[in-house]
């Protein structure tokens, strides 16, 4: 082949790389983007089935992972798309936190915050549970092998994994004995603070576990003090968990009364005429203290099989 012959061969061959660069960089963005929802909408329009396989995500990012992690964590930011999946649907959103979290494991907030937020704002329960068992897989796992200052730095507060993992057996699986495992987890990581490290104390029993779901989600409520759109329902759960104890408290005590006279004992305790959502308290045909609150939902369980759950289980 003459010299000219050569060059020609080769500018063809670079040609041909770099428009495979740039169409695997088209693919790749609009891909990309079809992971979100368009924001003008206000349903799960992009619900689809596709999910990315990470090592293909990485060929195509072209060593970019970094910025491609970055990119994927900012859609996840500006999702604006705060309607509840139905029938247990997985969200596009679970699949972009799930497949930067397959490229960049080590991110912490993408399992905290993400959680919270696929099964708080989103309903989406599986894809939340799922997301932070792989972030304690690698809590347990993974997470030793790294420096102590990364450590120290970025997973500052390792307990936050188990715990909300806790929290979701408990409440939106009703999973005791998973619950259970994730906050006894909670005791074995050093410097974990003491008011966390008792969340494990008393799951044994149904009133034990009201205590132990209204403290955990008042701990969340602590971390988005300056999140109205997050703030609102952890708050309206910390309300109903509140409600929750009051009633076992109120049954418990009813109960081992000779005489039952609902009208003097709530006198005597100050029962009000209707809870704080506007239900009304009254004695139920089944001789129970009850309000029609206690049918609302506190994540994936309620109010009421909170207060009628029993010890032990």
């Amino acid at each position: 082949m003459t010299q000219i012959g050569k060059s020609i061969h080769y500018q063809l061959v670079a040609l041909t790389v770099l428009g495979t660069m740039i169409v695997s960089g088209v693919v790749l963005n609009g891909q990309l983007r079809a992971l979100t929802p368009p924001r003008a909408m206000a349903v799960d329009i992009d619900e689809s089935s596709f999910h990315w396989h990470p090592d293909l995500f990485r060929m195509l990012a072209f060593g970019q992972v970094p910025a491609a992690v970055d990119w994927l964590l900012i859609q996840f930011l500006s999702d604006t798309n705060i309607t509840k999946t139905q029938n247990d649907a997985e969200t596009a959103v679970y699949r972009v936190l799930d497949l930067a979290t397959d490229l960049d494991p080590a991110f912490f907030t993408l399992y905290t915050i993400g959680g919270n937020y696929l099964s708080i704002i989103r309903g989406d329960r599986y894809g939340a549970l799922k997301l932070v068992e792989k972030g304690e897989r690698f809590r347990r796992e993974e997470l030793p092998k790294y420096p102590s200052s990364f450590r120290e730095e970025v997973w500052e507060n390792p307990w936050r994994v188990p715990m909300i993992l806790g929290y979701l057996q408990l409440l939106e699986f009703q999973n005791i004995p998973a619950a259970r495992e994730a906050y006894l987890e909670i005791t074995k990581i050093p410097r974990v603070p003491i008011y966390v490290r008792w969340l494990a104390q008393g799951m044994q029993t149904a009133r034990g576990r009201i205590r132990v779901a209204r403290n955990s989600v008042e701990i969340i409520e602590k971390w988005y003090q300056d999140d109205p759109v997050m703030l609102a329902p952890v708050v309206r759960m910390r309300k109903l968990l509140d409600l929750a104890a009051a009633l076992y408290d109120w049954n418990a005590e009813f109960a081992k009364r000779k005489k039952r006279d609902f009208a003097a004992f709530r006198r005597e305790r100050g029962i009000p005429e209707r809870d704080e959502f506007g239900g009304e308290i009254r004695l139920g045909a089944d001789g129970r203290i009850d309000t029609p609150t206690a049918k609302e939902a506190v994540f994936g369980t309620t109010v009421d099989l909170l207060v009628r759950s029993k010890d032990n289980r």
